[in-house]
């Protein structure tokens, strides 16, 4: 896959992040090929594009990750998984996604997202895949890391 594909999802992600959160430190880190979405206990969002490229993406992250990152966005103590962490995180997703989608369109290539769904993990569960291979990146944060997945179909 073209890296002038993967890079605006990156670089997306990464200003996203920044504009989230400017007071801790942010880091990409290496970007590998994977066969397949590893075993899940955290909390994972997942939107579809389709236009003139076609895929999906996937932001996952430990659940204690999450709360750091929604209780900070939402300016309130959050401790669990409830209905506005849940809501939070699915739309930082939209947000980065929709972030990607306009780097995209400014490397001439138009796609449009679909709302995010989201998952939280249970031991021995993994999201299924669709046999493409899988892009996977991490972003180093203060409060953990958000690792996403990109599967883009033929």
């Amino acid at each position: 896959m073209k890296a002038r594909f993967i890079n605006p999802f990156i670089n997306a992600a990464v200003y996203t992040l920044h504009q989230f959160f400017s007071d801790i430190a942010i880091s990409p880190g290496s970007a590998s090929v994977v066969p397949d979405l590893p075993e899940r206990t955290g909390i994972t969002a997942g939107l579809k594009f389709f236009g003139e490229l076609d895929g999906r993406v996937i932001y996952f992250m430990e659940e204690d990750t999450c709360l750091k990152m929604v209780t900070e966005l939402n300016e309130t103590s959050l401790t669990e998984l409830d209905e506005l962490a849940r809501d939070t995180f699915r739309e930082m997703a939209n947000i980065i996604t929709g972030q990607s989608a306009i780097r995209l369109q400014a490397k001439k290539c138009s796609i449009d997202i679909s709302t995010p769904s989201l998952h939280i993990g249970l031991p021995g569960e993994k999201w299924e895949t669709d046999g493409q291979k899988i892009i996977h990146f991490p972003l180093h944060t203060g409060y953990g890391d958000l690792e996403i997945h990109l599967e883009f179909d033929n």
